[in-house]
């Protein structure tokens, strides 16, 4: 079945408060769903190397058949981190941001997690 970006945002808001007993408001369970998904994108063209950082500010590449070229992007990876530990001090839910491209980038849980632990103890915040 295909949900909606809305439906998916409830889906994980359920789940949290199922899970944890803390119940997100709508919107910041939007803000967090979204800023997972941010990381996500951010962090498979980081590892493809299409996203690179020198001397302090981020580029893209971009590779045609004939060339290449580079031009500066925004660094969207410090605002969806800032998103994230802004709505969950609003809570007091702790976070961990797992920065391997090959899967969900945010977990969420009501304790401390860490790289340890936090497929375990935490909630995936994407779908």
């Amino acid at each position: 079945m295909k949900y909606s970006a809305n439906q998916k945002t409830q889906i994980l808001r359920e789940k949290f408060n199922n899970r944890f007993n803390i119940l997100l408001s709508w919107e910041d369970s939007h803000v967090l769903r979204r800023a997972s998904l941010t990381l996500r994108k951010w962090y498979k063209n980081e590892c493809n190397h299409y996203i690179f950082e020198k001397d302090g500010k981020t580029y893209k590449e971009v590779q045609t058949d004939k060339s290449s070229y580079t031009y500066q992007i925004k660094n969207m990876e410090k605002g969806a981190l800032k998103r994230i530990k802004e709505t969950c001090s609003k809570y007091d839910i702790k976070y961990f941001i797992q920065g391997d491209c090959r899967g969900t980038s945010l977990y969420i849980s009501n304790k401390s997690i860490s790289g340890e632990n936090y497929s375990t103890e935490g909630l995936g915040y994407e779908l």
